[in-house]
């Protein structure tokens, strides 16, 4: 079990990290947790919220000195894209697993990952990209020749939930519709529906970049870096890209009867490179508060950085990881320096 504290933040600083105003909540991680029956813990939250929109309470204003008549309203969640799945009920798992292209997605499951399905969709980093009703997928046999500029209008996604019968038995197994996971990706409808102008959101579920942006620079980074274990460049990964990608030089060449060699790949940096980008991280002077001292991540022996935070991660993917990659080839540095733009941008 997982404690989390919250805190206030329309309190003074003198107060608002005082014991009697922190509050503590139990997340429950792995396979016990709430899943999509974290409605059952929002209900209190939904009734206040209700309650504030519909009657509102009574508050005491300080500078004014008289009592007043406060209503709110929620504007949107925020969170990671496993929780996008719990709180909106579209399950974020699976062929169907997108929220915004829903039955619309032309995803398909790689041979020798056996991870969620992948949908590839190449784009050009240097438009603003929002997913439409026109999102233009690209099909296997072209995932690497094709440049896709989708138009620049959003789409809303409106409540598509399924009245399932909803029990509050956190032991009892969640139903499913005969078309989950063929048609649709519903789980259940969310209880963010009782709120009474919820449907006249825009937008409801917003992803956390800073978590989103942090899992897409340790991926690339460890790939570039070519750390073992962390590396996505695997030998399932050589396998998939023989049958769906025309990388000749990617694949793998048979040694023997039972052996393989994977080439190395031109992304991948050296032990003697790797050493100078950590010797230039560690001895990297940023102004204060900018970011956290990088130094304290860096493994030169190694050749490899560790314990970064999100800000790290954040800081390091708009604006570092052009000049730290600046040796590679052009064709590879390029796509490096549109996805730290995208991100800055």
């Amino acid at each position: 079990m997982l404690a989390n504290y919250l805190n206030s933040i329309n309190l003074p600083l003198r107060m608002c990290m005082k014991r009697e105003f922190m509050f503590l909540t139990v997340l429950i991680p792995g396979p016990s947790n709430p899943k999509h029956k974290i409605d059952v813990y929002l209900q209190p939250l939904i009734d206040e919220l209700c309650t504030l929109w519909n009657d509102g309470i009574l508050t005491y204003d300080v500078s004014l000195r008289q009592n007043f008549m406060m209503k709110a309203a929620l504007m949107w969640t925020i969170n990671d894209f496993p929780a996008y799945g719990m709180l909106s009920g579209w399950t974020t798992a699976g062929r169907l697993g997108c929220p915004i292209c829903m039955e619309r997605t032309k995803a398909f499951t790689l041979k020798h990952i056996i991870k969620s399905p992948i949908l590839i969709v190449v784009i050009n980093f240097s438009h603003l990209i929002i997913h439409t009703e026109e999102t233009k997928i690209i099909s296997r046999k072209c995932v690497l020749t094709h440049h896709i500029l989708l138009p620049n209008c959003l789409v809303l996604i409106c409540g598509r939930g399924l009245h399932l019968p909803f029990s509050y038995d956190l032991e009892e197994k969640e139903q499913e519709s005969p078309s989950y996971g063929v048609q649709h990706n519903w789980k259940k409808q969310s209880i963010f529906w009782r709120l009474p102008y919820w449907n006249t959101h825009l937008l409801r579920h917003n992803i956390d970049v800073m978590h989103t942006e942090r899992n897409v620079f340790m991926n690339v980074f460890d790939t570039m870096m070519d750390i073992n274990g962390r590396t996505k460049d695997t030998y399932k990964a050589r396998m998939d890209i023989a049958e769906i990608c025309n990388q000749k030089e990617l694949e793998l060449k048979d040694i023997g009867r039972v052996k393989l060699f994977k080439p190395k790949a031109a992304y991948a940096l050296t032990k003697s490179q790797r050493v100078t980008i950590c010797k230039w991280v560690k001895e990297l002077k940023l102004p204060d508060g900018y970011a956290s001292n990088l130094g304290r991540c860096v493994d030169v022996n190694q050749g490899k950085l560790h314990g970064m935070k999100s800000h790290d991660c954040h800081v390091f993917m708009q604006r570092l990881l052009p000049i730290a990659f600046d040796s590679l080839p052009k064709h590879i540095w390029n796509p490096l320096v549109e996805l730290s733009h995208f991100f800055r941008n």
